[in-house]
């Protein structure tokens, strides 16, 4: 997928000097504004995606009213959207006509090959961005929803997050695949694998390896389909979470575990290393890839800012550290622990070694 080429390792180490994360105290009112008004920017780019005005756009520029036409929306409502459109950058106003402004046409449009706007249309719009209406209840440990209550149970729910999660998977999945070494390695576990997305890229660079899908049925639904379309059905099976991975057949020589420690806090993690470890053939790798806030404590900002995401619905969650992992990594049994960053401000990965 052509977005994975714009996610590049640019991010400092998580264990560099806080400096290298830290963010200038704000000094201005304006400064202060800027966040409090960031939901109306959001919801500016989930409207414009969810009634398709950059899937218009994308072939030539077009004036208010062809596009109150082709939306079937009231123009002078229309005109709205678009102005906070192209306040934003999202699009491009001459005056007369509009036009999609080059990072918009590249990854807002549907059929651009390097389109991720479901995963902001089916998981941060519908998904996270009403759940964390109810941050504050969350922050003071009432049972609240979050985005992972209720294990998918609602087959619905299940399939609109998990086609976000792939959208914004393939991206980070493909930088993945390039940067870890598994050629002489022939299974993998993906705990928590979701879509598959991450299974589905590194399978496809490692020719040689086949992968096992655990995850919730409803979710495993979803991702049948995306390995069907990869061509990948007969290298990648799935198991329901509701078996125990302790009782596979197959001894795996590579666990991963992508943004699942993040979602099940604290505990959950260390029992998960655990279970990762009991799973796994001596010499298998480990791979942990998540949301992590420097030891420092400092960032990065969509790390942290991630990390307070999580708490919804899960009162034990709990800030991802590198040296908090690598000590429970250590504690486990696991040697040659390294950490670097994969996604640049957002999210880590972390590799260690069963002897």
């Amino acid at each position: 997928m052509e977005a994975a080429n714009e996610v590049k390792d640019a991010a400092p180490p998580l264990d560099a000097p806080a400096a290298a994360h830290r963010t200038d105290p704000l000094a201005d009112v304006s400064e202060i504004a800027r966040i409090a008004y960031g939901f109306m920017a959001s919801k500016t780019l989930f409207a414009a995606l969810n009634l398709g005005v950059f899937d218009y756009l994308q072939d030539a520029a077009q004036t208010l009213a062809k596009l109150s036409e082709e939306t079937g929306r009231p123009a002078n409502l229309l005109e709205a959207l678009l102005a906070a459109c192209t306040t934003l950058g999202l699009i491009e106003f001459d005056g007369t006509t509009y036009s999609n402004a080059p990072a918009t046409q590249r990854y807002l449009v549907r059929s651009a090959r390097a389109y991720f706007g479901d995963y902001y249309r089916f998981q941060i719009d519908r998904q996270f961005y009403p759940n964390l209406i109810e941050l504050d209840r969350a922050l003071a440990g009432d049972d609240v929803a979050g985005p992972y209550t209720g294990g998918f149970s609602n087959s619905v729910r299940a399939k609109d997050f998990t086609r976000g999660q792939h959208s914004g998977s393939l991206g980070p999945a493909h930088v993945l695949a390039r940067q870890v070494d598994l050629r002489r390695f022939e299974y993998l576990l993906d705990i928590g694998g979701g879509s598959g997305a991450f299974s589905i890229m590194l399978c496809k660079r490692f020719k040689h390896l086949s992968a096992t899908i655990v995850d919730f049925p409803n979710v495993l639904k979803v991702a049948r389909r995306f390995v069907s379309e990869a061509n990948l059905a007969k290298r990648i099976n799935f198991v329901s979470a509701t078996d125990e991975i302790a009782d596979l057949p197959t001894r795996f020589d590579v666990v991963l575990m992508s943004y699942l420690c993040s979602a099940v806090g604290n505990a959950g993690t260390k029992n998960m290393i655990s279970r990762a470890f009991d799973a796994m053939r001596p010499g298998g790798r480990l791979l942990i890839h998540d949301f992590m806030v420097g030891d420092h404590g400092q960032g990065p900002r969509l790390a942290a800012l991630w990390s307070l995401a999580m708490v919804m619905g899960n009162p034990d969650a709990h800030v991802l550290r590198p040296g908090q992992l690598r000590a429970s990594l250590e504690e486990e049994g696991f040697t040659g622990v390294k950490v670097r960053p994969l996604v640049p401000d957002t999210t880590s990965l972390i590799e260690a070694t069963r002897p």
